[in-house]
């Protein structure tokens, strides 16, 4: 996710993997499945394999772009001024930051979860997850996510960041 990287396609990686199990499961949905007791690995893949089905659309299906954009990391203080419009929102320790829920944003801020607009749309079931009828362009794709990161910054200042990468992107 640098200038050099986006003329770089990955063939190949390597793995080292920590055999001592330690989950994090201090996300919102793992906390409804999770309340205090930590779950075995096979029990813990087979939540989050649910809930991504639950979230995600069945990719023989629905053509997607994934999750569309990055987790917003914001200071406090804009944390602060951002909740008292609205108290709901969803965040997360960052450091000296905090993170905020993107997906929030654009479904209860923006409400654009589950929209339709020409080609592409908002999947019904997770606002971050762009998708299309197969028929969209990647101009389609950007215009749609400018017009949704401009209703984001003028209703919280918050600037959203593309999580995907656009093949043959200068």
């Amino acid at each position: 996710k640098t200038v050099a990287g986006k003329k770089l396609v990955i063939v190949s990686v390597t793995f080292v993997l920590d055999l001592t199990f330690d989950p994090v499961v201090e996300y919102t949905d793992l906390k409804k499945y999770f309340s205090g007791v930590l779950p075995t690995p096979e029990v813990l893949r087979d939540v989050i394999l649910t809930i991504r089905s639950q979230k995600f659309p069945d990719l023989k299906k629905v053509g997607t772009a994934g999750s569309f954009f990055k987790n917003p990391v914001i200071s406090h203080k804009q944390y602060a001024c951002i909740a008292k419009m609205y108290p709901e929102l969803p965040y997360y320790p960052h450091g000296n930051r905090v993170k905020v829920s993107a997906a929030w944003l654009l479904d209860k801020v923006a409400n654009y979860k589950g929209i339709i607009d020409g080609a592409v749309g908002t999947y019904h079931a997770q606002a971050l997850v762009f998708i299309t009828n197969g028929q969209a362009t990647a101009d389609e794709l950007e215009i749609f996510a400018k017009k949704i990161s401009k209703i984001i910054f003028a209703k919280t200042g918050i600037r959203l960041e593309r999580e995907v990468c656009f093949v043959g992107e200068k």
